[in-house]
């Protein structure tokens, strides 16, 4: 046994510093398994034994951007493709090796955006496509003197924000269009040269929600559209000029959520629409004005999950869908009053996973917002000692986390969720010093990381094991009548073959085809449908639903494909697209004059016809009712028919027919009149036909 106790390691760039705690070493053998994935160094970037210090890596289009030291010229932003001939440095920011080069790094809609300083005109807002030329300072100083030194780099629907001073309004809210020109101050919140100290910028569906402090109220909530008019205050929550302080702000399908102290409840969960009366208390989940501090927001589909203390349990797992009464305690882990302070919440799939501490000490756990579904995932560290899981990262749907089993040190491990699936990657550091795995980040399915080996310091990759998966495609229940209102559901099923060991995803989109193809008004929400179909491990078969939409409109049969594409690495598609029929199921109907036009006669009755032509469906029954109309400057009336009454009545059609003729009996008189018009009109038709040509009209001509 290793009796050097929580042996302190610290890593140290020329930005970045990371400290690290080891733990004693026993010879457990049976906790490790060698997989089919095996991390490789990236690139030996710094000679030597001390490495280049990477870091901030960032995935933009299909690469892996991120910054690191080569050992000459300081640090610099690099790219790769995954390969060591593809990892290169993009540019020499800084004139010198003692500037601090590229920090903050955001992806703008496939545009790298990031804060350095050149050595020459300070801290600026640069952008890089990936390319020397393309490497380019956006804005370096404002009207002021000093750098603009922009910070928390934030992406609203393709725009940039973030913070910046221009020695001249003070630390305000900026945004950049990637352009000098489109690179402006938004608003200058708190007036003249004082800072508004903008913070916690999160996109919202397309609106900016963050924190600053106009001089007047304090740190409150604001909004911003990108215009200064619309850049507001959304609430003072905590009256006058004290501060709530908003941290946290995380964005759950469209509601914001955060932290803030009112000034009465203490530090709680808020949450908001973008209005003063949609921006409420959630709950106050610690009475009183004691704080119970929410924090590591996360969105698992849908249900914001967090940690708090309610001063009962302690500070524990808790789940909220934006009502107090659905604000509750998962599960009490460390039970009684003691506390498991959940943390690195991360969603895998709908799955969450976190560390927290019970008697077993800080170990991997997950949850699916059940008391009974969270669960300790593996006892790592056996006994009462903590493996600390951090770093925890979704990659194609197995978690990958730096850990310690108190053999190997921190190293890099993986999860699918189950204790026999927890399992030791590699042991990238031989010899139970750890390589401090850090910065995991998933750049198009494979896992980026540094770590410390034989060479330093170096970035590393991990690409999961291929899965070697067979899919195909094939219509379950996609040939049926369309229906005549709301939604009727077509099904097609994906099966997977082959390895089913590991995650699985495939594209699928829907067409038109054929003679009378669908459109994308056949389906619900007017766009012609498409997704991602995912396979967890051991899954093999999805169903893809397709909704379309019933009418009653009489029209042809028509047809659509699903085709699936873009399978996840070593996945072939063996039947990429299945077919699937709209079928009418409705009815038709359409009135003519026949025999409408006659002369009256001088006594008796005279028929007078019209043809109701019924086409689409044929199979049932339909009905339609009729009345009869005087229209025109000399229109018949009541006492121009049989009866005395103007006629109305019902067709029926029966199973297979076509037509029915409404008979219409005009009596006839030797009284010297114009000629007299009357209209038949269909109406009411019976539940999935519709009236395409609903009237006709008869002339009753005088003949006295």
């Amino acid at each position: 046994m290793n009796s050097n106790k929580n042996r302190r390691i610290t890593r140290r760039g020329a930005v970045k510093q990371r400290t690290f705690y080891t733990h004693p070493r026993f010879e457990l053998l049976e906790d490790r398994r060698m997989l089919a994935g095996v991390p490789n160094l990236l690139k030996d970037i710094a000679s030597g034994p001390t490495g280049s210090f990477p870091s901030d890596f960032i995935e933009v289009g299909s690469l892996a951007y991120f910054t690191a030291e080569d050992g000459v010229t300081g640090l610099k932003l690099w790219k790769s493709n995954g390969t060591a001939a593809g990892t290169t440095s993009i540019k020499d920011l800084s004139s010198n090796s003692s500037g601090l080069s590229p920090i903050d790094l955001a992806n703008v809609n496939g545009t790298l955006f990031f804060t350095a300083d050149n050595g020459g005109s300070g801290f600026g807002l640069w952008k890089s496509d990936g390319t020397t030329n393309g490497t380019t300072l956006v804005k370096a100083v404002g009207p002021g003197s000093g750098s603009l030194y922009p910070r928390h780099l934030t992406n609203v629907n393709g725009t940039l924000f973030f913070a910046a001073d221009d020695g001249v309004n003070g630390l305000e809210l900026w945004k950049s269009d990637g352009t000098s020109t489109g690179t402006t101050l938004v608003k200058n919140i708190n007036s003249g040269t004082n800072s508004s100290f903008p913070n916690n910028l999160t996109n919202v569906n397309g609106t900016l929600f963050f924190s600053a402090n106009n001089g007047t109220n304090g740190s409150e909530l604001w909004r911003s559209d990108g215009t200064s008019t619309g850049t507001t205050l959304v609430r003072d929550i905590h009256n006058g000029s004290s501060s709530s302080y908003p941290t946290n702000l995380t964005n759950v399908n469209g509601t914001l959520f955060f932290t803030a102290d009112d000034g009465s409840n203490g530090v709680e969960l808020w949450r908001s629409n973008g209005t003063f009366a949609g921006t409420t208390l959630v709950q106050n989940i610690h009475l009183g004005n004691i704080s119970s501090y929410p924090a590591s927001l996360t969105n698992v589909n849908g249900t914001l999950f967090f940690s708090s203390n309610d001063g009962t349990n302690g500070t524990e797992l808790w789940r909220s869908d934006g009502t107090s009464t659905g604000t509750t305690l998962v599960k009490d882990i460390s039970s009684n009053s003691g506390s498991s302070y959940p943390f690195s919440l991360t969603n895998v799939n709908g799955t969450l996973f976190f560390s927290a501490r019970d008697a077993n000490g800080a170990e991997l756990w997950k949850s699916d917002g059940t008391p009974a579904g969270t669960v300790l995932v593996k006892d790592i560290l056996t006994d009462s000692r903590s493996s600390y899981p951090v770093f925890l990262t979704n990659v194609n749907g197995t978690l990958y986390f730096q850990a310690d089993n108190g053999i190997n040190g921190q190293e890099l491990w993986q999860s699918d969720g189950t204790s026999s699936g927890t399992v030791l990657v590699n042991d990238i550091r031989v010899g139970g010093r750890g390589s401090y795995p850090a910065y995991l980040t998933n750049v198009n399915g494979s896992l980026f990381f540094a770590a410390f080996g034989a060479q330093g310091d170096e970035p590393w990759i991990l690409r999961p094991p291929l899965s070697n998966s067979t899919l195909a495609i094939a219509a379950t229940s996609a040939d049926k009548a369309e229906g005549n209102a709301g939604t009727t559901l077509y099904t097609f099923t994906v099966t997977r073959s082959g390895a089913l060991t590991g995650t699985t995803t495939v594209n699928y989109t829907v067409t038109g085809i054929g003679a009378r193809p669908a459109t994308a008004s056949d389906f619900v929400g007017n766009a012609l449908p498409s997704g991602v179909v995912t396979f967890t491990a051991g899954q093999t078969s999805r169903v893809i639903t397709v909704r379309v939409r019933g009418d009653a409109t009489a029209e042809a049969n028509e047809t659509f494909r699903v085709t699936l594409s873009g399978a996840s690495a070593g996945t072939t598609i063996a039947t990429a697209a299945a077919n699937g029929t709209i079928r009418n199921d409705d009815t038709s109907l359409a009135i003519a004059a026949t025999s409408a036009d006659k002369a009256e006669g001088n006594a008796g009755t005279t028929l007078y016809t019209f043809t109701v032509t019924r086409s689409g469906v044929l199979t049932g029954t339909t009905t339609v009712n009729y009345a009869v109309v005087g229209v025109g400057a000399s229109p018949a009336t009541a006492s121009d028919f049989v009866g005395n009454a103007f006629p109305s009545g019902i067709v029926t059609f029966a199973a297979g027919q076509v037509t029915r003729v409404i008979t219409i009996l005009v009596r006839g008189d030797a009284t010297v009149e114009p000629n007299e018009a009357f209209r038949v009109t269909l109406s009411n038709a019976s539940l999935g036909a519709s009236i395409t040509t609903s009237l006709a009209d008869g002339l009753i001509r005088n003949d006295d």
